[in-house]
């Protein structure tokens, strides 16, 4: 990762649809998801976040196109805190089920590391 390029990108293919072109998934943090939302022209997002950080969805993806799932990024439980579970799992999977591949989708959490990450590569 370079540190004055914090937005990563995954390029996919629908195996189960070859006929639609490849498609970007656009990994970043909370501070860029405005501009990485405007520069990709991103019709979906997702927001991997605590339940107590307030994220503004950009005006350009309706709410319907945006999921939040409201995790801490811990790798175990702890009390207070809210650890990923097969729910959480179930929500990003079925969102990127959703997601008609025609445009790209973005994934943020606070720092664009690890909570998004993961969430993009379940997404694939």
């Amino acid at each position: 990762m370079h540190q004055d390029n914090p937005v990563h990108s995954l390029r996919t293919a629908r195996l189960a649809s070859p006929q639609l072109a490849a498609t970007t998934i656009h990994v970043c943090p909370l501070a860029a998801i405005g501009d990485v939302v405007r520069q990709a022209n991103a019709t979906h997002l997702m927001t991997v976040i605590n339940a107590h950080t307030p994220v503004d969805r950009p005006e350009t993806i309706p709410i319907h196109r945006h999921l939040r799932v409201l995790i801490n990024d811990i790798p175990a439980p702890q009390d207070g805190l809210v650890h990923a579970q097969a729910p959480h799992i179930e929500e990003i999977i079925a969102f990127a089920r959703d997601w008609n591949h025609e445009a790209p989708m973005v994934i943020h959490c606070w720092a664009g590391i690890s909570r998004s990450t993961a969430a993009a590569l379940i997404s694939l």
